[in-house]
């Protein structure tokens, strides 16, 4: 789906299929953006994750537990939509500074996989996201709305 950003590139969103109610399939949500900033400041902003709730509006809370860089573990708080609260822990699972960010959280099982190219004083994100979060349907709506709010705000801290 294309937004009226003119920015924002491309758009995705899988709805998991349900073959039974024991197994559900990972959803996958996928938003590629370009911001107007070296590729250094991005990824250095990205891979704070204490500032996370800054730009990723359902993130009500990040507290690290250990670590910096590769290997940081921390715990999280989400709030999406009308839906209960909920949380867990992520931990920082692959870091390629200025190409590759990569975290997986633990409670609610998802994946973060953010992908930077460098163009100068141009940055190119595609931000891919596996996730397996409660509401099944109602959430996956709500997560794509989400993703285009949060790289907004995310412009906003890198743009400004």
């Amino acid at each position: 789906a294309q937004s009226s950003d003119p920015t924002l590139y491309s758009g995705t969103m899988a709805i998991p299929e349900i073959s039974n109610e024991r197994e559900i399939k990972m959803a996958t949500a996928e938003k590629t953006a370009e911001f107007s900033v070296p590729v250094d400041k991005a990824f250095n902003l990205i891979a704070d994750i204490s500032r996370w709730p800054e730009w990723i509006p359902p993130l009500t809370g990040v507290s690290i537990l250990s670590g910096s860089g590769m290997g940081t573990t921390y715990d999280w708080e989400f709030k999406l939509g009308p839906l209960p609260a909920f949380g867990g822990t992520g931990e920082v699972i692959k870091l390629i500074p200025n190409r590759r960010f990569e975290v997986q959280t633990h409670g609610v099982p998802s994946t973060w996989l953010f992908a930077f190219s460098d163009r100068g004083d141009q940055s190119v994100i595609k931000l891919t996201i596996e996730y397996d979060i409660p509401g099944g349907g109602i959430a996956s709506g709500l997560v794509g709305k989400q993703i285009e709010e949060g790289l907004g705000m995310l412009r906003g801290l890198l743009e400004t």
